[in-house]
């Protein structure tokens, strides 16, 4: 083996009967997952239509209707979309590890597929405990606006984006899509693009929620720049990698269909090429801001967890709708006064 190539298990070509055990571990995980998953979404689903509508049906609150449904699906559907997106990463992961997705000469080290692998794993099996919190408040009207409780779930999963799909990003751009060199199946370009269109849905929700939430009204710019307005910087960061993987995806995939010089090592033994793609001479500038623009994005991820559980009990001690009262008029603050008021009156009238 050439001087210049890495260690022979990192290189050496994936084993048959592995591929297929990593295969069906991963369909257990999502098939448990995602029944699961479906079964907590549809209740909470249910129980939203219920809280924010009642169990009727009348056509002539149609726009209220829809108006609803609107608040529960930005409510549900990041979950929706991250399981979605678990069954482009297995693809993917099964692609990778036969070989089949980048140019026949190029291999791609063992550790890279493997991480991708335990990336898309880790994501889906962190969205289930926000899965259990919707479940949880899925009762509750307040759940369904931007109150305390829909800050905290969008702000995990932002961090949830930014922590662990950046690094999945890094590893499949470089790694992966950069070798492709003929037409690939559809799950390539789809996992991109859907990636991009996750990334804004996300982007607008952060901005709704800081401006419709009452509970951060209250708290201090200062404070409201450490929790929201740093996860929707972020997120732009997040926007912009995405978009420029997407764009050298297509383009590798689609236009250029080469290898750049300079972005392989040789393997004098078995005639492959080892993918080695941050070397000076490979990357272009358009790569160069990626990698930028997703560092400074996974910094921003920290600073916003770190800044969240400080202030976790600020944000707690807010309440976004007090609960109507069934008689204000005879709150006892308003009876006093309103007594006093009268008998003034009568007093005056009697004068």
């Amino acid at each position: 083996m050439s001087s210049n190539a890495t260690n022979v298990s990192i290189l050496e070509p994936w084993n048959p009967e592995v591929v297929r055990a990593h295969e069906i571990s991963i369909l257990v995980i999502v098939g448990v997952f995602g029944t699961l998953s479906t079964v907590l979404l549809g209740i909470s689903l249910k129980n939203g239509w219920e809280e924010l509508n009642g169990k009727g049906f009348d056509l002539a609150k149609w726009k209220s209707y829809f108006i609803n449904l609107i608040f529960i699906g930005s409510y549900l559907s990041p979950i929706f979309s991250r399981f979605f997106r678990s069954s482009l990463d297995y693809k993917y992961f099964q692609a990778v590890a036969n070989e089949n997705i980048t140019n026949p000469e190029i291999r791609v080290p063992t550790d890279i597929t493997m991480s991708i692998y335990a990336i898309s794993i880790f994501g889906m099996c962190m969205s289930l405990p926000i899965i259990m919190v919707i479940y949880k408040f899925s009762k509750n009207k307040e759940a369904y606006l931007p109150s305390v409780t829909k800050v905290r779930i969008i702000l995990a999963m932002t961090i949830l984006h930014l922590t662990v799909d950046i690094p999945s990003l890094i590893c499949e751009y470089f790694y992966v899509d950069k070798f492709i060199t003929a037409k690939p199946e559809v799950f390539v370009p789809m996992k991109s693009i859907l990636a991009v269109i996750e990334n804004v849905f996300a982007g607008i929700s952060i901005i709704m929620v800081e401006v419709k939430s009452q509970s951060l009204q209250q708290l201090g710019l200062a404070e409201r720049v450490m929790i929201m307005r740093f996860a929707f910087g972020g997120l732009v960061l997040y926007l912009i990698s995405n978009t420029t993987r997407c764009t050298l995806t297509l383009l590798q995939a689609y236009k250029w269909q080469v290898i750049p010089r300079g972005c392989v090592i040789e393997d004098i033994d078995d005639g492959k090429f080892i993918a080695n793609p941050f070397q000076s001479s490979c990357l272009n500038y358009a790569e160069l801001a990626l990698i930028t623009f997703a560092c400074l994005a996974t910094i921003i991820a920290f600073v916003v967890l770190i800044s969240n559980m400080i202030m976790y009990q600020r944000l707690n001690s807010y309440q976004e709708m007090a609960p109507p009262t069934d008689h204000p008029e005879e709150l006892p603050g308003n009876r006093p006064r309103e007594c006093s008021v009268f008998s003034n009156e009568a007093s005056n009238l009697d004068d």
